[in-house]
């Protein structure tokens, strides 16, 4: 098993054990991947260079149209936590931000698992 895949389990268990929807882990550990650059949203390119986003979400339409000069609107679009809430349908935004500041919390090596609690609001241990 990859860290990252290990890394994903750990902030979703303590999510889901903490009360959180498993709609806003789901939609929490996507923005991470994407915001990363770990995973990509689906969409194609045009003759034109341009990239079209396939998901259709309030963050898309409201994305400036892709241009030659503009391309990647669109793609910067649908990395957004307001577009994966929306994708996976999860209730709370917020929960989706915390999500995945959770999940960078475990890149850092010193005291991760202390600053992963803390990101999804939960008091660690002493």
């Amino acid at each position: 098993m990859h860290h990252t895949d290990t890394h994903h389990a750990a902030v979703g268990a303590a999510a889901l054990a903490a009360g959180f929807d498993p709609r806003e882990v789901l939609a929490g550990l996507a923005f991470y991947d994407r915001r990363r650059r770990l995973a990509h949203p689906p969409g194609q390119w045009d003759q034109a260079g341009r990239w079209w986003a396939q998901e259709r979400t309030p963050a898309v339409e409201e994305a400036r149209t892709p241009s030659r000069a503009h391309p990647l609107t669109q793609n910067q679009a649908a990395r957004t936590a307001a577009h994966c809430a929306d994708v996976w349908q999860a209730p709370r935004l917020l929960y989706v931000k915390r999500i995945a500041r959770a999940r960078a919390a475990l890149d850092s090596p010193t005291d991760a698992h202390q600053a992963m609690l803390r990101a999804l609001g939960i008091k660690p241990p002493p």
